[in-house]
């Protein structure tokens, strides 16, 4: 017993909530997991487990943000090297 344990905040969530929420890069295999997965999870937890809903199957496409399209914290860069210095350079 602690006084802080690691998991105190858990809830239950919707089957499909993980498509739309872990991140971008994860959620094609997330998605193909849990439509795998989902026969097995009627079998056990019944109708309660239905398609995976519109929202879910768009969410990992690429381009859709899922509600996560806050603004960025800072101003994206063009690359890893600085940019040239503009004016006359030295003669050649």
């Amino acid at each position: 017993h602690t006084d802080s344990p690691e998991f105190d905040h858990w809830r239950w969530v919707d089957f499909w909530y993980p498509v739309e929420h872990v991140v971008m890069f994860k959620r094609g295999v997330y998605a193909r997991a849990l439509r795998h997965l989902a026969p097995l999870a009627r079998g056990v937890a019944g109708q309660g487990v239905t398609a995976m809903p519109k929202s879910a199957a768009e969410a990992w496409m690429p381009g859709h943000t899922a509600g996560h399209d806050r603004p960025r914290k800072r101003p994206r860069t063009r690359g890893y090297w600085p940019k040239k210095a503009t004016g006359d350079g030295p003669a050649t």
